[in-house]
């Protein structure tokens, strides 16, 4: 069995500087692979991501509609996604509370990450090294 969000949540960098916000209850889900999402995946009709896949956005395409934000997460979440999380540091001062309602709603971890000296990459080599 590969690594669990819990675990995940646990490290270092997640436990200093990205909180857990929303969706506590997958905590347990299984994370078998991490990916960066910043394309319009809205628009992509057989657009497929494999199960359990800890996802990282800024949601850069859709950061004019929190409309548009939150059918991304229902999206992605209907993908079997096993976390997401948002860097805030771009595009909005903190996350839209809705983002939050859904994922609390989906039962989807969601993290968040407003330190702009975090580069996805770093996000990254520390979810692998679970």
């Amino acid at each position: 069995m590969g690594a669990t969000v819990q675990k995940i949540a646990e490290s270092q960098l997640f436990k200093e500087s990205i909180p857990l916000v929303a969706g506590e209850s997958g905590i347990s889900y299984e994370v078998k692979y991490v990916t960066v999402c910043n394309t319009p995946v809205l628009s992509l009709s057989n657009y497929k991501l494999e199960d359990s896949v800890f996802v990282l956005t800024s949601f850069s395409p859709y950061h004019n509609s929190i409309e548009l934000m939150t059918e991304m997460v229902r999206f992605l979440e209907k993908q079997n996604i096993s976390a997401l999380c948002v860097k805030v540091d771009t595009y909005f001062d903190a996350l839209p509370q809705e983002i939050a309602d859904v994922c609390n709603e989906l039962g989807l971890p969601l993290f968040v990450c407003d330190n702009h000296d975090i580069p996805f990459r770093k996000i990254i080599l520390e979810i692998d090294k679970e």
